[in-house]
């Protein structure tokens, strides 16, 4: 989408591309590991975007928000019994009840969770 619109900004003056990244880009905390890469794919979409459009004065910028209070830092509170009876047998074969325990337990007591 971005790309499409590219040649109009660049032909208004003083235009601007504006992503809202988030700090899960580049900080890439425990059980995040699908929205921490998604968020860096936009850190680095942005960087390149702007090197690209320099030389046309188009301005890019990435705005990193820190931690807040939504529904994925709220599903840091989840109890281990709810949160093991969603998974699917496979995924419980797979990684067994220690190893979810352990980062469920990293993730509620992290400091990116606490202070959000």
């Amino acid at each position: 989408m971005t790309k499409k619109f590219l040649p109009l900004l660049i032909s208004k003056r003083d235009s601007r591309v504006i992503n809202i990244c988030s700090v899960a880009g580049f900080l890439a905390p425990s059980c995040l590991s699908a929205y921490s890469a998604s968020k860096y794919a936009l850190e680095s979409f942005s960087d390149c975007l702007r090197r690209e459009m320099a030389p046309w004065g188009l301005r890019v910028s990435a705005i990193e928000p820190g931690f807040m209070r939504t529904p994925i830092i709220e599903s840091a509170s989840i109890s281990f019994e709810d949160l093991w009876s969603s998974l699917p047998k496979d995924v419980q074969m797979r990684w067994g009840e220690d190893f979810v325990k352990e980062n469920l337990s990293k993730r509620a007591t992290s400091p990116l969770i606490k202070y959000a």
